[in-house]
């Protein structure tokens, strides 16, 4: 099976969050018969449950950011809050195995064919490449909910930060998004959280 087959974003390096985005988007739309969710400028919610919004995120927990999840813009998270009560944000989380002898990159640089522009520039000004993960190892999902009390109350105590990103392909700053500590989230704002069947493993 190719990358191809399960997500128009296959040519990105981050590909466990658009695999996982791709495979729970597709149970809750044929079992729950969820919708697609909200788009705020360059920025879609993955799916939307009566009258509520969800995101679905993945979180590598064997890196020295953990537990610290980037979430979504800034703006359009405060828009989508004011105009439906809040956020949901389902976080698939596990560790991945790293592609130190480079053969995953080899093998997806392959199906991509020829590096874009920004790629080339990027190679030629030096720039920092990210090592790739060439597997998830899913052990628990769990669920937030994100009001404007909470976020309020998030950014006082220090468990939802600013995050800064770089530029986009055309150079364009890219807005910042927010950043949410799983572990001091846990008593605030956590709705559940269950192991996954190893059997029904997605990745």
């Amino acid at each position: 099976m190719t990358l191809r087959r399960f997500t128009h974003d296959w040519r990105k390096t981050e590909w466990i969050g658009h695999y996982f985005e791709f495979e729970a988007n597709k149970i809750l739309r044929e079992d729950l018969g969820v919708q697609p969710g909200p788009l705020y400028g360059s920025t879609k919610f993955d799916c939307k449950i009566g009258n509520t919004v969800w995101d679905l995120k993945s979180h590598v927990s064997n890196v020295s950011s953990d537990p610290w999840v980037i979430t979504n813009d800034e703006n359009a998270t405060n828009q989508c809050i004011r105009d439906y009560g809040g956020v949901g944000i389902v976080v698939a989380i596990g560790n991945a195995t790293y592609d130190t002898d480079l053969a995953f990159k080899k093998w997806h640089d392959t199906l991509k064919g020829d590096p874009s522009a920004y790629v080339k520039r990027r190679e030629k000004e030096g720039g920092w490449h990210r090592q790739r993960k060439s597997s998830f190892d899913l052990a628990r999902a769990s669920a937030y909910w994100l009001d404007a009390k909470l976020v309020d109350e998030g950014h006082q105590r220090g468990w939802i930060i600013h995050h800064h990103q770089g530029r986009n392909s055309n150079d364009a700053p890219r807005p910042p998004k927010y950043q949410l500590n799983l572990n001091a989230a846990i008593a605030e704002a956590r709705l559940s959280s269950f192991e996954v069947d190893r059997s029904e493993l997605l990745f």
